[in-house]
């Protein structure tokens, strides 16, 4: 069995709220919004535009589109668009680490069972018994399958990382070197950061500033926080330099996020 396909047979997932099919007109824009979860899209009819941090995605009937968390920046029906979606959060480290660091296309074409898989999520989504989470988890299964059907194999070193990235959610709010991480990987400083970013496709001081960034997103859901206890809990004592990385990031300055993470969810 190669690695793809251990990680999503061992997947569990946990979900916000419910799984649902809605037609959105132009009030769509007033709703869509950031969300801690990833979310799935099935679009049946119409068509909208979803603009995220890096990219803009024209969401068109006949696809399935999945978005990570903490990355919409705005959305536009002009018209109209009917879609099935739900926000899910993997509950397997390995699936989190598959879903965040593997480049995969976000937008696939969706097979023809892929309407029907939605109604079974929507059909079990609150569901307690084992039969509703077998059928829940298994249909989200099939449904995520799709993004990974182009890639055959993920290089074993991928897992090997897993206690690293492990070690850097646990002491985020830390001063955390690369020479710290390479000797708790028992690799050479160059060796380590070298093959960090052949798997990760980014340095390991970036990942370090990316979680941080991702983390403190989270906190700012919580209105009794200000920005700058938020950002000076995390090592970032300087407020300007912290806001514009946090821009760079996000395409947000940190009170227009907080804005948008707490104007609702779609």
């Amino acid at each position: 069995m190669d690695l793809i396909s251990k990680i999503f047979e061992e997947s569990k997932f946990s979900f916000e709220e419910g799984a649902f099919f809605i037609t959105v007109t132009d009030w769509w824009s007033n709703v869509v919004s950031l969300s801690t979860y990833y979310r799935l899209y099935l679009i049946t009819d119409g068509a909208a535009e979803l603009r995220l941090t890096d990219k803009t995605y024209n969401l068109k009937a006949g696809y399935l589109y999945l978005i990570p968390s903490f990355s919409v920046v705005s959305g536009n029906c002009e018209k109209m668009m009917s879609h099935y979606f739900v926000h899910f959060m993997p509950d397997s480290p390995n699936t989190n680490l598959l879903f965040k660091h593997v480049h995969f296309q976000r937008e696939t074409p969706a097979p023809p069972i892929a309407e029907e898989l939605f109604k079974l999520v929507i059909e079990n989504i609150h569901g307690s018994t084992t039969y509703a989470g077998i059928v829940r988890d298994s249909a989200i299964k099939l449904l995520l399958s799709n993004f990974f059907k182009d890639i055959t194999q993920v290089s074993a070193d991928f897992l090997r990382f897993k206690d690293i990235i492990t070690y850097i959610n646990d002491n985020i709010k830390s001063r955390i070197t690369v020479k710290e991480l390479a000797d708790l990987a028992f690799l050479n400083k160059v060796y380590f950061s070298n093959l960090f970013a052949k798997i990760f496709g980014i340095s390991p001081q970036g990942y370090i500033i990316n979680q941080k960034i991702d983390a403190i997103c989270a906190l700012l859901a919580d209105k009794n926080l200000s920005i700058k206890e938020i950002s000076c809990d995390f090592g970032f004592s300087d407020e300007a330099y912290f806001s514009r990385l946090f821009k760079s990031k996000t395409k947000l300055s940190p009170k227009e996020f907080r804005n948008m993470l707490l104007k609702g969810k779609a």
